[in-house]
């Protein structure tokens, strides 16, 4: 058996093989290990039949580690308590959030974040694949009771199994339904976020074709701008295209986590500007009049430290200013004639005042 094993692997198209499918999985030892190492391995495998299994095996596990290691540090893991003092939000993920922090910090707001591999909208089988269950469960459910905003990253386990009809009108309709109806405070546009739909490739026994799946994911993602307007969430997008998928064509390549990352973390920027301008606008009569009274105040202090006198200029009033333009009321003609002679028409204008501060206060 030994000796068959030998002659298989001791032949030069074998090893090629060996080395261009190991070379799959372990592209890290290739660039990092010489020459030499690799005809030792070969060597090595006259003596042991599995050799070629085992080290496959080996060097996946270290470019699982190494990809893992890279893109986690590359994301700032902390696993850091979250704070009270800032706006919480509530990130719900399939596995395309597999890489991502458990929690992440900004100065604005903090990000917790909950990746569930394989997790659909509505999975009738598997109740812990579900979000339509799970945002039912104790520990879903006192995370959203407290949030500023809870985004969905979930679909393309969906969209595999169930067309795009099926998920938008019966799931996705009913859980944004069932959130604002439970949580008060989730009742604004920017509070809800559902993401669209990467590409995928994978396909499955409901969808046959990838021109099939293709089309349910675009049928899917139309439809959901179509009802964001009428459910009052808002839509996050992400650039990604066929050439980001993995060789599995149904998962992200580990080095564009970052990419996806970034952009959700910039969306919850902007998501928060817009809360915050929102609450803005909706202050009360009374706290509008007390900031127009404030706002009165300052600028009566500004005028005060800003006059010119004239005393030969009799005049009875000074009515408001109309497009920059200063009107002076007299009591008679005398001393609007007098007025006429004494002042020129650019008379307050920006050169003589700078001319008036200049002698007035050298």
């Amino acid at each position: 058996m030994q000796d068959n094993a030998t002659a298989i692997i001791s032949s030069r198209g074998n090893q090629a093989y060996i080395l261009a499918a190991t070379s799959i999985y372990d592209e890290w030892v290739r660039n990092s290990y010489d020459q030499q190492v690799w005809q030792n391995y070969l060597k090595m495998s006259t003596d042991d039949k599995h050799w070629p299994k085992e080290v496959i095996k080996r060097t996946k596990k270290i470019d699982d580690l190494t990809n893992y290691t890279n893109h986690i540090i590359n994301l700032n893991m902390i696993y850091e308590q979250p704070i009270q003092n800032l706006p919480e939000y509530f990130v719900l993920s399939d596995s395309r959030g597999k890489y991502f922090p458990p929690y992440h910090r900004a100065d604005q707001y903090q990000l917790i974040i909950k990746s569930i591999s394989g997790l659909q909208w509505n999975n009738p089988w598997q109740q812990e694949l579900s979000v339509k269950n799970l945002i039912d469960s104790t520990s879903i459910k006192s995370i959203i009771s407290t949030c500023a905003g809870i985004i969905f990253m979930v679909g393309t386990n969906s969209i595999r199994s169930w067309s795009a009809s099926e998920i938008i009108e019966d799931i996705v309709i009913h859980i944004t339904q069932s959130i604002r109806s439970t949580y008060d405070h989730l009742n604004c546009k920017t509070d809800i976020s559902i993401c669209t739909i990467f590409p995928c490739l994978k396909t499955s026994a409901r969808f046959l074709t990838s021109n099939l799946l293709t089309s349910n994911i675009n049928d899917y993602n139309t439809k959901l701008y179509d009802i964001s307007n009428t459910l009052n969430f808002t839509i996050i997008n992400f650039p990604i295209t066929i050439s980001h998928l993995n060789v599995d064509g149904l998962h992200i390549r580990a080095k564009h986590t970052s990419l996806i990352f970034n952009i959700i973390l910039d969306n919850i920027t902007c998501l928060l500007n817009k809360t915050n301008k929102i609450k803005n606008s909706q202050r009360s009569s009374e706290a509008k009049s007390r900031r127009n009274k404030r706002v009165h105040q300052r600028q009566k202090q500004q005028q005060q430290s800003h006059i010119i006198f004239r005393l030969q200029i009799k005049y009875s009033g000074l009515p408001d200013i109309y497009n920059n333009k200063l009107y002076v009321q007299f009591n008679n003609s005398k001393n609007l004639q007098h007025a006429e002679q004494c002042l020129a028409l650019d008379e307050f204008d920006s050169s003589h005042y700078r001319i008036w501060m200049t002698h007035e206060h050298p």
